[in-house]
């Protein structure tokens, strides 16, 4: 029987994020993995062929270097990203396009094609907000989520923070349509909010709006996303920790309402002197690990109550030739050069129609999917002068009538009119250009890694009632458990999904706080 002073569940990015803040501390800390490959969402294989690696979740890290995880851990020394000289490329009827750069001058001269009016509100909006983010909306995010009441009275101090009050109470797409009077515009926002896993309307998710225009930078990790979890892995080991893999946890061991160590599901018991740590979804982690029996009757109910995100993700993702070719290119050669490529339609209104198929059960026959190639940013992730890319649409999980299991009789007919669609704007996806093709549907994702229930990317519904304090049970959104000494620091946690490190940063806090441990780090507030 092993025995450390910490047990972390689940190797994906969070988990692993923990484990290292707290064997900084000299805490001996392992962290078991259920999955053959450690990375969870930060996940990439080579399911094409051999040398072409996809990054089947996970593409871009655009929360990892704005927070203090990158440089707490020093993971310059452990992996690397190349960021894109465009970002967010939308793609219109006619071969318009709008190009995102980082550049605020270039934006704008972008917009002014469609609405000079436009091209000057967004500039306001940026640089009246943009200070708000970066002094306000990120320490938030890496912080435990405070009581929502705190949040308003900071607004409530100035005319700009009321007027964010306003636009936090109401959704994303009667803030676009309050502001600009661009279809083009408001459509390309509108999917940048989607692409963050918020549908258009969603009362009280009104400030990711406000983030999709200021938020443009989109860093791609070198070699692939799981390249972070190995360094992480690699950093947690100098450290004196360990990361086992192929090891399911089946129970975690409860003891006088205290959690003391785990049980896997080859009947090996692990110890735990201080903490058990579940990177996984409290459905799987509370019914599951712990049992029900030993949970009270309101809490059991609130787990159960917990909701899956709002759409699944269909994924379709290929070894090429060359990379994507896109006709816009002709007016506008940066289309080519951008991080990827939206086409989500032409109208912000589309999304209505395209959101009512989607809870309606019905494959969406509206295209609204994004498409990257990576390696035109990064070559290491295939063969030398060869390509990968993908499509990502979303989807229900649950086909009407047919479950997810409808999934398995529909996946290669779906990617194919999919492909349809991108070919009208990229000709070059077609023929002997293709050299494999894998079909990534909610099922297979969620068979995959059943942390992203529901088959998306944030381990439970990022909903005005399952967000911050709210987030994943209320009266428990401190990732403690009614379990003593039982965490958890997943992205089913404050602040939500994306590869930030928040969740397992925010999570370690108050683990220390518990423990009596100084904690070694200073933090952003």
């Amino acid at each position: 029987m092993a025995e450390y002073d910490v047990v972390v569940i689940g190797a994906g990015h969070n988990g692993l994020v923990n484990a290292n803040y707290l064997a900084k501390s000299g805490l001996k800390v392992i962290c078991v993995e259920k999955n053959q490959n450690i990375g969870g969402g930060c996940s990439t294989e080579e399911v094409t062929l051999p040398g072409f690696k996809h990054n089947l979740h996970s593409t871009f890290h655009g929360w990892l270097p704005m927070g203090p995880v990158y440089k707490d851990l020093n993971l310059e020394n452990y992996v690397n990203y190349v960021y894109p000289p465009a970002n967010h490329v939308s793609l219109f009827d006619n071969n318009r396009s709008l190009v995102v750069y980082r550049s605020m001058d270039l934006v704008c001269k972008q917009i002014e094609q469609f609405s000079k009016k436009d091209a000057v509100t967004y500039r306001r909006i940026f640089k009246s907000y943009k200070e708000f983010i970066d002094t306000v909306f990120v320490p938030w995010f890496f912080s435990p989520p405070v009581n929502q009441s705190d949040l308003i009275a900071t607004l409530e101090k100035s005319p700009e923070g009321m007027e964010l009050y306003q636009w936090m109470m109401s959704t994303p797409m009667n803030i676009y349509n309050e502001l600009f009077e661009s279809d083009e515009l408001k459509n390309h926002l509108m999917a940048r909010v989607l692409i963050l896993g918020m549908p258009h309307d969603y009362y009280g998710s009104g400030l990711i709006a406000i983030f999709a225009i200021i938020k443009v930078i989109n860093p791609i990790c070198v070699g692939g996303s799981r390249n972070l979890a190995e360094g992480l892995a690699r950093l947690l080991k100098e450290q004196g920790g360990e990361v086992i893999n192929n090891t399911p946890v089946e129970k975690i061991i409860v003891k006088d309402g205290a959690a003391v160590g785990v049980k896997t599901a080859g009947g090996k018991e692990i110890m735990a002197k201080k903490a058990v740590v579940s990177n996984i979804e409290p459905k799987q982690t509370m019914l599951g690990m712990v049992g029900p029996d030993k949970l009270d009757e309101w809490y059991v109910s609130k787990v159960n109550a917990f909701k899956p995100d709002a759409h699944a993700i269909f994924g379709v993702h290929y070894a090429l030739n060359d990379a994507p070719k896109y006709t816009h290119a002709e007016k506008n050669p940066d289309v080519n050069m951008g991080f990827s490529q939206d086409i989500f339609g032409n109208k912000i209104e589309d999304f209505t129609d395209f959101f009512a198929d989607v809870r309606r059960g019905i494959p969406p026959r509206k295209p609204a999917f994004q498409c990257c190639a990576p390696t035109v940013h990064d070559p290491t992730q295939a063969p030398p002068g060869k390509h990968t890319a993908f499509i990502w649409q979303p989807v229900p999980y649950n086909l009407r009538g047919k479950g997810p299991e409808g999934w398995a009789d529909i996946a290669e007919e779906y990617a194919d009119y999919l492909q349809s669609i991108w070919q009208e704007y990229a000709p070059n996806i077609s023929g002997s250009n293709i050299l494999g093709r894998f079909v990534h549907d909610p099922l297979k994702a969620m068979e995959y890694n059943n942390n992203f229930i529901g088959g998306g990317f944030n381990a439970g519904d990022m909903s005005p009632d399952q967000m911050g304090n709210l987030r994943p049970i209320v009266n428990w959104a401190q990732y403690r458990t009614p379990i003593k000494n039982l965490y958890m620091c997943g992205c089913s946690n404050h602040p939500g999904g994306s590869v930030s490190g928040s969740p397992g940063y925010c999570a370690a806090g108050i683990i220390h706080d518990d423990l009596g441990i100084k904690r070694w780090w200073k933090g952003l507030v």
